[in-house]
């Protein structure tokens, strides 16, 4: 993931200022509860650069979408590739699962449902896996140190 000073470097090479208050509003809900690492959903889209562009005018949202660019070529985003429209897109192409990618990558995922986890749940498999990879317990920790296998 890209820091707030990598972000704001990158802005003050290529546009000529660092525009700070462009990346602390973009990552706002960066490890704040209950978006955690997922926070970026939220604003790192099409709309959350016009929503810049409205509060501090279009060079600002030049910044905006090189910060979003930024760290969508960190999760593998094609540079290609346009910025998804608003969250709704964002989550349905996968990236809010970005932060958890390297679960997907390093581990063994032919595993038992978490406990705790029934049949007539309503959530997507992988939201109920990736939230109970967020819990802590006894019984989260147990079947984390069974099933997750590291490779």
């Amino acid at each position: 993931m890209a820091t707030f000073e990598i972000h704001c470097e990158l802005c003050e090479k290529e546009l000529g200022e660092a525009f700070p208050e462009v990346h602390l509003w973009l990552d706002a809900f960066f490890g704040q509860e209950p978006y955690g690492t997922r926070h970026r959903y939220l604003r790192h889209h099409r709309q959350g650069i016009e929503e810049v562009r409205k509060m501090w005018g279009d060079q600002a949202a030049k910044a905006a979408e090189i910060h979003i660019r930024q760290d969508l070529e960190l999760e593998g985003w094609p540079p290609d590739k346009p910025i998804p429209e608003d969250g709704q897109s964002y989550r349905k192409a996968g990236l809010w699962l970005s932060a958890y990618s390297g679960f997907l990558i390093c581990c063994e995922l032919k595993v038992p449902p978490p406990p705790d986890v029934t049949a007539s749940a309503k959530k997507p498999v992988l939201s109920i896996f990736f939230a109970f990879l967020m819990q802590s317990g006894p019984n989260a920790t147990a079947w984390k140190n069974r099933h997750l296998r590291i490779l």
